[in-house]
């Protein structure tokens, strides 16, 4: 290709830049919006396309003649998971969204001893009309947290440069590499670790035989979702009350379930009452909330009730010590 030609593809490509920045971000969203839907946790979504100077060097490192219908990553997303164990649905979910035209695990061709890039590469391409940029392939990697921070510092280090790094600089390289990835194993380890532990409280909850070890239980998110369900099975928790919760109890008056069971039973009265005059009951969250705002001067200051919460926990109060 000779340099009139590369003048006209630059040209022609700074012209379409615009137009694969947009549709690079609108695929960036899309696949954001499915990852929520399908409720993946991810680190990040992030999308990119080449520059002029990236698109004509590749031009020329791999001689393409038709740059525009070979190169596949014109436009880029880069899909960064917390978890290793992630990757392959992800990939399954990208496939229902696009039609694949090639998948690559950059893992299978280090083997057992070398460390390097374990991302899975999938070159895509839309599957409906619309957009002048549509019949162009992109390309979607995805790696973990772990396995991307190497690479940003791999890239910025060696990535195009010839020679990339002296060889003792080079192997301190490979080392931190290495010492990512033992640390994304351990990442992994502890996600498995923690779901299990999740089960065994939910089994835990189930047996009665076991309920004094399942109220001997910490309070975390984990087992506090538990005990919720336990108590009210037929309704949801409330994401947000949930948070809140665990934010304002004091940690040094709730160290156990039982702590919190304790405030349940005592606000039993309470709850009943204010539930008939009150349509604010909507989630399990809701009754661990108002039961604790009862049972609890601290809490109920620390907690963002809504007034008329408040006021009926004030005036059931002053009911009772009347009585007395």
């Amino acid at each position: 290709m000779n340099d009139r030609e590369l003048a006209q593809i630059k040209k022609d490509f700074e012209a379409k830049r615009p137009i694969y920045e947009k549709d690079a971000h609108e695929v960036e969203t899309l696949i954001k919006n499915k990852l929520k839907g399908e409720n993946f946790k991810t680190a990040y979504v992030l999308s990119r396309v080449k520059d002029a100077d990236s698109f004509l060097e590749k031009i020329h490192r791999k001689g393409y003649g038709k740059p525009f219908e070979q190169m596949t990553d014109i436009m880029g997303i880069r899909v960064v998971c917390l978890y290793t164990e992630d990757i392959k649905p992800i990939s399954k979910l990208i496939g229902t969204i696009f039609t694949v035209l090639r998948e690559e695990d950059k893992s299978l061709a280090l083997g057992s001893d070398k460390m390097g890039y374990r991302d899975l590469h999938m070159d895509v391409q839309r599957k409906t009309g619309g957009s002048p940029s549509d019949s162009c392939k992109f390309e979607i990697q995805l790696r973990t947290v772990m396995s991307d921070a190497h690479s940003i510092i791999d890239h910025d280090l060696s990535y195009k440069k010839t020679p990339a790094l002296p060889e003792e600089l080079r192997r301190e390289l490979n080392l931190v590499n290495a010492l990512m990835e033992l640390a994304q194993i351990h990442c992994d380890a502890l996600r498995d670790r923690r779901v299990e532990f999740k089960r065994e409280v939910e089994c835990e909850a189930r047996d009665e035989a076991k309920l004094v070890s399942f109220l001997n239980q910490p309070i975390i998110d984990e087992t506090l979702r538990v005990y919720t369900k336990k108590l009210f099975p037929s309704l949801p928790i409330k994401e947000q009350i949930h948070s809140l919760i665990l934010r304002d109890l004091n940690s040094d008056k709730y160290k156990s379930l039982k702590d919190i069971d304790t405030a349940m039973k005592y606000s039993k009265e309470f709850v009943d009452y204010y539930r008939a005059q009150s349509d604010s009951f909507k989630s399990g969250s809701d009754y661990i909330s108002k039961s604790l705002g009862y049972y609890d001067d601290v809490f109920l200051t620390r907690h963002p009730f809504a007034q008329k919460t408040r006021e009926a926990i004030k005036e059931f109060k002053g009911s009772h010590k009347s009585m007395g």
